[in-house]
């Protein structure tokens, strides 16, 4: 059985990953977990240059 503050903070944690999806382009995202929960949230990303087109339209795909 779990507590309300435990599902409460794995609600927290499925926010914080689902709002890093959202947010990156090319990277990737670590979950670390420790005992089965998720202690840290990890997000590296990549910026694409792409030869003959400014940035701003790389980032807007």
């Amino acid at each position: 059985m779990t507590s309300n503050t435990s599902q409460e903070t794995r609600l927290l944690a499925l926010r914080e990953i689902e709002r890093a999806l959202g947010e990156i382009q090319f990277g990737s995202l670590e979950i670390t977990l420790h005992e089965g929960r998720v202690t840290q949230i990890e997000r590296r990303e990549r910026t694409r240059l792409i030869p003959d087109r400014p940035i701003a339209q790389v980032k807007a795909r």
